[in-house]
């Protein structure tokens, strides 16, 4: 008869496999879809690279935001090789290695710099670097956003953020 668990992991993978076919089949072609991270960054979901496939394949373009740490390279130019020019990664990096941390807890510096490293170098996408300006990081905007040119953003976009008046 087998294994209970392999019949269990079968079922899983299935309605895995349908969750993401009736989500695709949902939105459709065409669509503009926003991977933005209100519950998480959306990049650790196990099957993000195959969903961004699904969705590449239906012709939609996708807009990703996250923070781009703690997915190792190989992980990277798998999802380089899905993404075109037509769809965009925005990083949030609010600083640099000295600060980035403070906002963005336990990200890791090198880690978004071989993400970045690896999409410049394996993908069309274009990529923006989202800088959220507070007291201990203000004094690097200019230095960040040279250094956004440096090794490739497309755009360096600064936001103030939620709590500070303007």
């Amino acid at each position: 008869y087998g294994d209970h668990r392999d019949l269990h992991l079968s079922i899983r993978r299935q309605r895995q496999m349908c969750i993401r076919d009736r989500l695709t089949m949902f939105l459709g072609s065409n669509a503009k879809i926003y991977f933005c991270g209100n519950n998480g960054d959306p990049i650790y979901h196990s099957k993000f690279i195959e969903l961004c496939s699904k969705l590449k394949n239906n012709n939609c373009t996708i807009s990703i935001t996250t923070n781009g740490s703690y997915r190792p390279i190989e992980w990277w130019k798998k999802l380089a090789h899905e993404l075109s020019k037509d769809d965009e990664i925005m990083f949030s990096i609010d600083g640099l290695e000295d600060t980035n941390h403070l906002y963005r807890r336990n990200s890791d510096w090198k880690m978004i710099l071989d993400a970045v490293d690896i999409l410049v170098h394996y993908s069309d996408v274009p990529l923006i670097w989202k800088f959220i300006v507070f007291k201990h990081n203000q004094h690097q905007v200019d230095e960040a956003r040279q250094l956004a040119n440096d090794i490739g953003f497309d755009r360096f976009f600064i936001q103030q953020p939620y709590n500070m008046p303007a």
